[in-house]
């Protein structure tokens, strides 16, 4: 009669989970969420961390961009630098009401505030 394999040794499982750092440096808003996520899925694949590194760096990105916006208007700058409204950089300058511009009628911002 063959032999049944015994039980496997005892071992206490930790808890604690392995802490995954992102590949590539992330500001705060990127970092927070990287955490979250991997606090609750552990992502540990090449290719998901990567991924959720992207995005984290998005995050960043979209926060970084959305400073700019809060601080200097929507506009977009020329080749010789000036300030140019963004409403009437994608043609909404003069159109109905429903799409107008924030100040009116677009044309050139005003000069962004000092640093």
């Amino acid at each position: 009669m063959p032999k049944t394999p015994g039980k496997p040794p005892f071992s206490i499982v930790s808890g604690e989970t392995t802490v995954i750092s992102p590949p590539r440096k992330l500001g705060a808003h990127g970092r927070q969420l990287w955490d979250r996520i991997q606090s609750e899925y552990g992502i540990a694949d090449t290719g998901g961390v990567e991924i959720l590194c992207q995005i984290c760096q998005s995050l960043d990105r979209a926060e970084r961009l959305a400073e700019a916006i809060t601080k200097d208007g929507e506009v977009v700058y020329t080749r010789a630098g000036v300030p140019k409204s963004l409403c009437s950089s994608i043609g909404l300058a003069g159109s109905t009401p429903r799409y107008a511009c924030p100040g009116g009628g677009g044309g050139n911002a005003p000069a962004p505030r000092p640093m």
